[in-house]
């Protein structure tokens, strides 16, 4: 009975060794396709706030920027393209009240500012393209 089970072992060992590389291959490739741009969130606001980026009226999730804080969130890749027009949304958390900014053309590689300070939602670019 152990003379079978050794090469069912061997096979088993075999088929768990192929499948963790797998999983790591597929890390990797989510890697490469990690945000380029990025937007400072600059809540000088008491409340949290949701922050969202609006293209073609299409509303995408970016996080939650704590209020009295600043914080950093990547912009993916398939919102900014080759200088699409991007708008943010500033959605307190407990309120109804949700603030929009102006509109923005965003490059790959840029790098926002976004200061949400009473009762406005003001962006700008700090670092354009190359």
């Amino acid at each position: 009975m152990t003379r079978l089970l050794r090469p069912m072992l061997g096979s088993l060992l075999l088929a768990l060794a192929v499948a963790s590389s797998s999983c790591r291959t597929g890390s990797r490739a989510n890697d490469e396709h990690q945000a380029k741009s990025s937007i400072s969130v600059e809540n000088r606001e008491f409340v949290d706030m949701g922050v969202y980026a609006l293209r073609s009226g299409q509303r995408f999730r970016l996080g939650i920027a704590t209020g009295h804080s600043t914080t950093v969130f990547g912009i993916p890749d398939y919102l900014v393209k080759a200088g699409d027009e991007l708008q943010f949304i500033c959605d307190p958390i407990g309120a109804v009240q949700e603030q929009v900014s102006e509109r923005m053309t965003v490059f790959p590689g840029d790098y926002l500012v976004l200061v949400i300070y009473n009762g406005t939602c003001s962006v700008h670019a700090t670092t354009l393209h190359a």
